[in-house]
């Protein structure tokens, strides 16, 4: 009888050891985990007691039965030796210059055991997506804008909220048609949001000079001018246009 408690003893201890055995092989005491990311290890921290990881082509995501506090702490540690950026559409990601890596998308789920989940990319997600962003905008903003300058210097309305100052005519350029500015806009050919939209993208590449006045902003091209105004009066100038308090009143 006491052969077999033995026996049994010991076959118990033997599978505990094996178990133990077998999820220290797995990572489950370690407080690192090395992911293949575009062909590179990189080594990442990660909570104690954790399990079943998984990674595909843009998230990794584990279980662990460590505490909410404690995974919160290792993954706030972890991200302040990366640079926090927010992306043109408000997304936040921590960016690693060193790896060219991104991380976004952080989630935690699970009462006892916990899902922890991130979404991944190699590179400056919020550079590249704002990138490929632009290029896909700037497809819908195939448009140049060419203005006459006019002897007299005087604001002409031409439309609701909308202005020329010292021209004659304002016209568009649009898909090898030129149209008046007042009828692209009147038959939705173009809007002002476009026009402002262009604008600003054409000031983060040196295209367009981009200045602010008390919320007020002034944009100067080689074609032409453009100030927008914070109570939403629009004027639209020769490419020399300087800015006065006066114009926006």
């Amino acid at each position: 009888m006491k052969k077999k408690i033995l026996i049994l003893v010991l076959t118990v201890i033997l599978l505990c050891g094996l178990i133990l055995f077998i999820f220290y092989l797995s990572g489950f005491f370690s407080r690192t985990k090395t992911f293949v990311i575009d062909n590179e290890e990189i080594e990442l921290s990660i909570p104690i007691y954790s399990y079943s990881f998984k990674k595909d082509d843009s998230k990794i995501s584990f279980k662990t039965l460590d505490s909410n506090y404690e995974i919160n702490v290792l993954k706030d540690d972890y991200l302040d030796n990366m640079q926090e950026i927010t992306c043109f559409d408000g997304l936040v990601t921590y960016y690693n210059k060193d790896k060219n890596l991104t991380f976004y998308n952080f989630d935690i789920s699970g009462d006892i055991v916990k899902i922890v989940s991130f979404n991944y990319y190699k590179g400056n997600y919020c550079k590249d997506k704002e990138s490929e962003q632009i290029e896909s905008e700037l497809k819908e903003l195939n448009f140049t804008i060419d203005v006459v300058k006019a002897n007299n210097c005087e604001q002409k309305q031409i439309m609701s909220d909308i202005y020329t100052y010292c021209l004659d005519t304002v016209t568009v350029s649009l898909d090898n048609q030129k149209y008046n500015l007042t009828d692209a806009l009147n038959n939705n050919l173009i809007s002002m949001d476009k026009i402002v939209r262009k604008n600003e993208i054409d000031s983060k590449y040196a295209q367009s000079i981009k200045e602010e006045y008390n919320n007020n902003i002034l944009f100067n091209n080689l074609n032409y001018s453009l100030l927008v105004c914070e109570n939403g009066k629009y004027i639209i100038s020769d490419e020399n246009l300087e800015y006065s308090n006066n114009l926006c009143n």
